[in-house]
């Protein structure tokens, strides 16, 4: 079986942005006590708590904040995330003692979210019926079914080896929110070009350009045309150049490389008075 994930993107114009706002917000409130509660078993050099044993302390030493998810599937499963990172931390960090240079960095401790964190839950928070994808409780915050077309009907907890759809997550990402759905298909099924759930008589046509970035026209009926605007991207990048061409003529390479334009940039050792003299001759020598 192979593991694939169906995406839906949630604008500020969706019906369900709110909800995905509150539901995000939820889990990071839940998830920064899971986070303060691992840390200080961390620096006071504890046993770290098993996901049962996390669950527990949240239910007693937090229950507003866990009660106030909107199931208590999406609550345990935001705890076992959350423990699932910090074991991770561990493994890494006793891999980086032994073979640091298998690393770029440091492995750092799991740390706390100030606005929101992913919203999980497993297939005991959700059902799906006839398409259409609804959460446990999700009503009492005004999240609307969703269609999704990777899956038609699973009943509230379907056994493991029954279930086709698997963990429900919402991502934030700027001002959207990411809804995923992950599932499973056949090996055989994953090869076959028909068992993409796609139109083939609905196409997105775009034309790129500079300063409409892009342009989008769909054959689907009711789907209006738009622009993307590419002039805020060229003043963006105009002025990027301008501060690297001004940082380039002061030899300030190292922080050239902090404004990202190429790591591979070889910074240049500092000139000793020999090396100046001799670019002053030179220059002498092409003047002349």
């Amino acid at each position: 079986m192979i593991q694939k994930v169906e995406r839906h993107v949630i604008r500020k114009n969706n019906a369900n942005w709110q909800a995905c706002h509150k539901l995000c917000s939820l889990s990071r409130k839940l998830g920064n006590c899971a986070v303060y509660l691992l840390r200080h078993r961390f620096f006071e050099k504890a046993p770290v708590l098993t996901r049962k044993e996390l669950d527990t302390e949240l239910r007693h030493q937090y229950g507003s904040d866990y009660r106030a998810m909107p199931s208590a599937a999406s609550a345990q499963r935001q705890g076992q995330v959350i423990a699932k990172q910090f074991k991770s931390f561990a493994k890494a960090a006793v891999e980086y003692s032994k073979h640091s240079e298998k690393f770029q960095g440091k492995p750092r401790l799991p740390g706390y979210r100030k606005k929101y964190r992913t919203f999980y839950v497993g297939r005991n928070g959700y059902q799906i019926r006839d398409g259409q994808l609804t959460i446990t409780g999700g009503k009492d915050i005004g999240f609307s079914p969703i269609r999704v077309v990777c899956c038609e009907r699973q009943e509230l907890n379907a056994k493991a080896q029954e279930a086709v759809a698997g963990d429900l997550r919402i991502i934030p990402m700027g001002n959207t929110f990411i809804v995923e759905l992950t599932y499973r298909v056949g090996r055989e099924e994953s090869n076959n070009p028909k068992s993409v759930s796609l139109n083939p008589n609905e196409a997105l046509c775009c034309d790129l350009g500079i300063d409409n970035f892009a342009a989008f026209v769909s054959t689907k009926p009711g789907v209006r045309p738009f622009l993307v605007k590419g002039k805020i991207l060229k003043s963006i990048n105009q002025r990027y150049n301008k501060q690297v061409a001004e940082l380039k003529s002061k030899k300030h390479y190292e922080h050239i490389r902090i404004k990202g334009v190429n790591d591979n940039v070889p910074v240049p050792l500092r000139q000793t008075s020999e090396d100046e003299e001799n670019q002053k001759l030179t220059r002498l020598e092409i003047k002349a």
